[in-house]
């Protein structure tokens, strides 16, 4: 492996090969063994070549038995491409988190920097709403103004986004109705979910609703939810939301709808970011794919839990949402920030 004749190798101290850098690990492994504070150790190490380069050896450390004097017997391979792999792979990875990263802080930068206009914007269109001399091009300016706030929430959600991935989501605990919350959500989709002739069905029976959340991200993920089910549901078919103390110490709630479905093959990647749900249903596909994503990881910010159950096409999804009590949580007298 390393080059030598048998000649050239008589006479020379194994550890004047070895890296001077990388002695103290050796001696470590090496006296370890031979004064019996182990039965063997094995230790990564670069020996030198006869050309000056080193190898990467991975050794085993024994301790020879039965001789009159203290010896040691080296086992040796060559770790010399694997290490070379792994310090690519390394490599490789620091900088897909760097590319991760420098993508987010241009995304965070990209959102604030466009949603500013849009405030002056709305507010000017609102303005011309209501000025008598622009009756006329009132219906003009709703498209305007409802374009004006997509665009706004879309922005909302690459913020988002930003802060979800980097774990940066900043959350007020204290304890929520969570049927009430159910009840604002609804209130604010109540004319999408007419337009889309979907009707909801509650069933709040839950004795202990008060959970331990963020109040204003807890309605952000049930607005997800419920404006994912009118989405993908049929005209003239129904949403039912439910909730239940299954367990002791939460509280779930269960979104269900009856429409479009989601395919075995798309349930694992359901909340990964940028998807637009069913693929076979592009038609319904809207916004930038980032709700689920957003819904899951404030969910789990809040240590709850986000789930998806469907049998495929045309079967519908149960989105299931677990929460901790708030009277179970001592945080909950305070509250308290993450």
């Amino acid at each position: 492996m390393l080059g030598y004749g048998a000649d050239e190798l008589v006479g020379l101290s194994f550890f004047d090969l070895i890296d001077a850098g990388e002695l103290p690990k050796f001696y470590s492994a090496f006296f370890n063994v031979i004064e019996d504070f182990r039965e063997a150790a094995i230790v990564e190490f670069p020996l030198r070549t006869r050309d000056g380069s080193y190898l990467v050896l991975e050794a085993t450390v024994n301790k020879l038995r039965d001789v009159g004097a203290a010896s040691i017997v080296l086992t040796c391979r060559d770790t010399t491409r694997r290490s070379a792999a792994q310090e690519r792979a390394a490599r490789r990875e620091a900088e897909l988190i760097e590319e991760s990263l420098t993508k987010s802080r241009f995304i965070a930068m990209l959102s604030h920097e466009l949603r500013t206009p849009l405030s002056p914007i709305s507010l000017g269109v609102a303005e011309l709403q209501e000025d008598e001399r622009f009756i006329e091009a009132r219906p003009t300016l709703t498209m305007i103004r409802r374009n004006v706030d997509l665009q706004a929430r879309l922005l909302e959600e690459l913020f988002d986004f930003t802060k979800v991935g980097q774990h940066k989501v900043r959350l007020r605990l204290e304890p929520v109705d969570a049927h009430e919350a159910v009840g604002f959500v609804l209130e604010i989709c109540k004319a999408e979910i007419g337009a889309a002739q979907i009707h909801v069905l509650l069933d709040l029976r839950a004795p202990e609703k008060m959970v331990l959340a963020d109040s204003a991200r807890l309605q952000q993920i049930m607005w997800n939810l419920v404006k994912n089910a009118v989405k993908f549901s049929i005209p003239g078919s129904s949403i039912s939301i439910t909730s239940a103390n299954e367990a002791a110490g939460g509280l779930t709630l269960q979104f269900v709808d009856h429409g479009v479905g989601i395919e075995p093959a798309l349930l694992d990647r359901i909340f990964d970011p940028f998807r637009q749900g069913n693929h076979s249903t592009p038609h319904l596909s809207g916004g930038l794919g980032l709700g689920l994503f957003i819904a899951k990881g404030m969910v789990e910010a809040q240590e709850g839990t986000l789930t998806v159950r469907s049998d495929g096409h045309g079967k519908g999804a149960t989105f299931r949402l677990t929460l901790n009590s708030a009277t179970m949580n001592p945080l909950s007298q305070n509250g308290a920030t993450q």
